[in-house]
């Protein structure tokens, strides 16, 4: 099996500019939420936030991995979008994996759920997004489950490393990594999810 040099995503957008709006949004908020948690964890300067930030990273990769070699279907809608690595829906997969480690998180430092609003905003966003990208013909909701379904596997192995295995070393990783203006505390306080 070779793997295609190059890929050329086409998007739909149905229903003039509030369609484009609408997929703008579903597209582009999961990766956004990495990138405000990327900002966030070199800002804070936390092995804790990096460590997580790492996690999203590894996420993007697998997807590429397991859409290339494993799942590789058919582009969702061949009239609109030849996207080959459709399979499973990329941001699906990565809302679904941020909004699992806030989740974890959240129950990990006794703030599950202390914000309704933070609580409504999960819920509409984690199925809004799958249902704008099925909707507008951007993906299927076959490819949209199976997004979620790894996002959420992926989320939960991510917490797991991170809370059970890394979370005990940062004291010791820190000593090595200071250097780079990262450091380790404990301070329940400071870890929220600020972004989501």
């Amino acid at each position: 099996m070779t793997v295609p040099d190059s890929d050329v995503v086409v998007v739909c957008y149905q229903w003039g500019f509030v369609g484009w709006c609408l997929v703008s949004f579903a597209l582009t908020w999961s990766r956004g939420l990495w990138l405000g948690a990327s900002w966030y964890a070199c800002r804070a300067g936390q092995l804790y936030w990096l460590f997580l930030v790492l996690t999203g990273i590894a996420s993007w990769a697998l997807q590429y991995t397991v859409a290339t070699l494993l799942l590789h279907g058919a582009p969702p809608y061949p009239a609109c979008n030849n996207n080959v690595r459709a399979s499973p829906d990329l941001a699906v997969w990565l809302l679904y994996h941020y909004w699992t480690l806030a989740v974890i998180h959240d129950a990990y430092n006794g703030r599950m759920l202390a914000s309704w609003l933070r609580t409504g905003r999960r819920i509409l966003e984690g199925v809004a997004v799958p249902v704008i990208l099925v909707l507008t013909g951007n993906t299927t909701w076959t490819y949209a489950a199976e997004g979620a379904a790894f996002g959420v596997a992926m989320g939960l192995l991510s917490a797991l490393l991170l809370l059970l295995v890394w979370l005990p070393r940062m004291h010791t990783i820190a000593l090595y990594v200071d250097w780079l203006g990262f450091g380790h505390h404990n301070h329940r306080d400071d870890g929220s999810f600020i972004f989501f």
